[in-house]
């Protein structure tokens, strides 16, 4: 958590902290034919968040979350197969009860980020990360999923 948090730190812009929390390492497909023509993929690794996830670190998902990590963002870390914030908190190295949190905090959030159009992990131009446009709703959103936690623990 120090780590990121230090991290986040150093950027100065909310465009560079979106920048930083949703990038991931990125590399290019060229696809050649005889004839001459060439198609050109771009393939995303992990970001963070999906690092975070597949990891069970709870309070680093939910740090990242609010910071505006984006969970909609696909990775494509081999061979085509995609991978995605939903897909990685099913098979989590978290227990039980941390993998149905991480859910919980992803459903919330991904109500807030557009999906896009083309959900493959091959992209032709740059990702664009954005904040979503009711921060504030999937904030209080998040810190109820506190509130029920809490409220179970204490049953």
């Amino acid at each position: 958590m120090e780590k990121a948090k230090s991290i986040l730190a150093k950027e100065t812009t909310v465009a560079k902290r979106l920048e930083t929390i949703n990038g991931a390492r990125r590399w290019t497909e060229i696809d050649y034919r005889a004839s001459g023509f060439t198609k050109e993929y771009e393939w995303f690794d992990r970001t963070p968040l999906l690092i975070a996830i597949k990891k069970g670190i709870v309070n680093v998902v939910r740090y990242l979350l609010e910071e505006g990590a984006d969970p909609a963002l696909k990775a494509c870390y081999a061979d085509d197969r995609t991978t995605n914030a939903k897909k990685e908190a099913e098979t989590c190295a978290a227990t039980t009860e941390d993998r149905q949190l991480i859910k919980d905090m992803v459903d919330v959030c991904l109500k807030h980020y557009p999906m896009k159009n083309d959900q493959s992990c091959r992209y032709n131009t740059e990702r664009k990360f954005a904040m979503p446009e009711k921060m504030d709703e999937m904030l209080i959103e998040l810190q109820g999923l506190d509130k029920t936690i809490k409220l179970k623990q204490e049953e």
